[in-house]
């Protein structure tokens, strides 16, 4: 499986007067290429589970969703080599988990 890597540059990284601009990075899309739904992106964990993603469409209009991430794991692999999905709960195809690295692949 592959992930859908879409970009969004959002509006707030183009605000010169923000002394964080520099450190605000375009929000890619961490699903699989075929998920069909609005593009997601982690932002942060506010603690106890929670986390908070953000959510576009195709004509960037950005939205916020918070909850806990999926956290299945695999269960094929070796207990102590498993890592859970860090996709929100209830995400559409595939885990984190089962992503190719593309990057170093």
């Amino acid at each position: 499986m592959h992930r859908c890597n879409t970009i969004l540059r959002t509006p707030w990284v183009h605000l010169p007067e923000s002394p964080d601009a520099a450190n605000v990075e375009p929000l890619c899309c961490e699903l699989d290429r075929n998920h069909g739904d609005a593009h997601t992106d982690w932002i942060d964990s506010v603690g106890f589970g929670v986390d908070v993603w953000a959510l576009w469409d195709e004509a960037g209009h950005v939205r916020y969703a918070v909850g806990p991430s999926c956290n299945a794991v695999d269960p094929t692999e070796n207990p102590i080599r498993q890592t859970a999905c860090t996709l929100p709960a209830e995400h559409a195809c595939g885990h984190s988990w089962q992503f190719a690295d593309e990057l170093h692949g």
